[in-house]
């Protein structure tokens, strides 16, 4: 899966984002699928437009956290910042070959609908 993604979004950047209890509260993320709409929200806020691969990483242990690869756009430096401003903690970096399996472990690790998403032409409508 992590040649896909790569095929797909060669010029990536690997983004990791993770929640503080008050905003995992505020914005009510209980669920792999709540997490993965919440992640939609900030590429609107930010107006990405383009490709991306986003997975959950729900270790059970009350703080699930995203995992994407997002194309190289004019936006996508502004989603580090954002997401540290009305969510919590991040790390934005050019993908090099492992963060694309790395990514992409998440998707197939727990094995629920959901916890995974991959979207084409994403646009901030």
């Amino acid at each position: 899966m992590g040649v896909w993604v790569h095929q797909y979004i060669p010029n990536g950047y690997f983004f990791t984002g993770t929640y503080t209890d008050k905003e995992m509260g505020a914005r009510r993320i209980r669920y792999d699928w709540s997490l993965l709409n919440d992640f939609d929200r900030v590429l609107k806020e930010i107006r990405f437009q383009g490709l991306y691969f986003v997975a959950v990483d729900n270790p059970g242990d009350g703080f699930p956290h995203v995992h994407a690869i997002v194309q190289d756009s004019e936006n996508v430096q502004r989603l580090g910042p954002r997401w540290g401003v009305t969510r919590g903690g991040y790390k934005i970096e050019l993908a090099g070959g492992p963060a694309y399996f790395y990514a992409a472990k998440y998707a197939v690790r727990t094995n629920q609908f959901g916890d995974s998403r991959y979207r084409e032409n994403f646009k901030p409508n």
